[in-house]
Parts: C-alpha cells; sequence; structure tokens
C-alpha cells in the first residue's frame, strides 16, 4: 500500500502544481512528462502485485526450457554494467566450478536476478563490490547476489523513509519466482558484510510448475540466448 500511495502522492501534486501556474508552458511540459513518469511506475507495481498475486495462487505460467544458471547471471551483468559503473562499484561474476544447467523459465530467472542485482545496486556504498556465482548440487542450482547493502535490515526495522522504489515488491517477487520453479529464496547477512541473497532451484522442477517448451520447434535465434 505505502508503495502505490507514494507515486500516487507525486502524481498528484505534480498535477496540482501544473494548474496553479496556466501561463507557464515550459513548467507544463515538465509536469505532464513527471506524471507519465509516475503513472508509468505506479502500472509497473500494479503487474508485479497482479504476478505476485497468480504466484501466490499457484498460476504463474512458466515456459520451461534447459538454461545455463551461468548464461542468466553474465547477461544480468551485462545489463548492469553501465548502472554499476556510474555508481562506481564493481560487478563480478565468479566463474562455476561445475555444470549450472537446470530446466527453468529463462525470461522469469533473468527478472529475479535483475530484482537482486538492481536492489544491491540501489543499496549498496559506492567503492564497494557486488559478486554473482552459481554452483549445482545433486539435484539443484544454487545462485547468489553478494553486496555490501543493509536492504534486509531496513527491511525487518519496518524503515518508513522508502526513499528508493518498489524494494518489498522486487523481494516478493524473487520468492515467488523461486517458489514458482519449486525452489526457494534466503537472505543471509553478517555484520559489516552486506547481504548474500541465496536462490536454490531443482534442476528438474515439479511436473506441475510449467509448460515444457520443444527446442526443436524453435528457430536457432531463439534458443534460450545461449552464445555458441
Amino acid at each position: 500500500a505505502h508503495d502505490l500511495r507514494t507515486p500516487m502522492a507525486r502524481l498528484r501534486a505534480t498535477a496540482e502544481l501544473a494548474l496553479q501556474s496556466p501561463d507557464q508552458t515550459s513548467k507544463h511540459t515538465e509536469a505532464l512528462a513527471d506524471c507519465l513518469e509516475e503513472s508509468d511506475h505506479v502500472l509497473s507495481m500494479l503487474r508485479t502485485l497482479m504476478e505476485l498475486s497468480e504466484a501466490e495462487a499457484g498460476a504463474m505460467r512458466l515456459r520451461l526450457e534447459e538454461v545455463s544458471m551461468e548464461d542468466i547471471l553474465k547477461t544480468v551483468v551485462e545489463l548492469y554494467e553501465f548502472v554499476a559503473e556510474e555508481k562506481r562499484i564493481q560487478i563480478v561474476l565468479e566463474p562455476s566450478q561445475n555444470d549450472v544447467t537446470l530446466v527453468a523459465d529463462r525470461a522469469r530467472l533473468l527478472q529475479l536476478f535483475a530484482n537482486l542485482v538492481d536492489n544491491a545496486l540501489k543499496f549498496s556504498p559506492s567503492e564497494t563490490t557486488v559478486t554473482l556465482g552459481a554452483h549445482s548440487t545433486r539435484n539443484h542450482v544454487q545462485a547468489w547476489v553478494q553486496d555490501q547493502s543493509r536492504i534486509w535490515d531496513r527491511l525487518y526495522r519496518g524503515d518508513r523513509s522508502r526513499s528508493t522504489r518498489g524494494v518489498g515488491l522486487g523481494l516478493s517477487f524473487v520468492r515467488a519466482i523461486s517458489e514458482a520453479h519449486g525452489g526457494s529464496a534466503q537472505v543471509q547477512t553478517a555484520p559489516d558484510q552486506g547481504c548474500r541473497f541465496i536462490v536454490r532451484l531443482p534442476i528438474d522442477p515439479p511436473p506441475d510448475a510449467g509448460e515444457r517448451v520443444d527446442l526443436t520447434k524453435d528457430s536457432p535465434n531463439e534458443l534460450n540466448g545461449k552464445s555458441a
């Protein structure tokens, strides 16, 4: 409720301010641009809430195919390299020591780890490192995002400032995607060492987890984004 109320309050305040200065065309343009940005943010949160609701009802739709967790993490690192550079945060992908292939929804896993990395970069101080990695056991793949943030402590304290948007929804979405695959998400914290978010997924998810994709029917360019 707080996450939705804040952008709506901004939207209303911006519109009211524009109405109070009818002769300032440039101010109107700027106000309309702000209103558009805030409304997009609200719509994004509403979409996330709908997907969370689907997940809680056991109805999150998954498109299952064989994917490489290392490829997923590499894609997310490339996506956020520029953001990390702007914040003077180093983002590092640790090489996997064994095969980290599993059956999963590639798009959902990209969403999951993008959420974790996005939060890590928002809340970690400059001149620190965000680390990603993965390894597999006999039946599971375990992947993690390690940062120097205090995000989990803030959530448990019920910090009401919430000046950075979407934190609670993002982490709820991470858990929902993990559980839809038959897996789990947890966090480990240590004094002055930040947080380590750990996602544990079965190599082969439950039979009712989603729809299996017949890769032989896909074109070569559509095969889960793996490099040759």
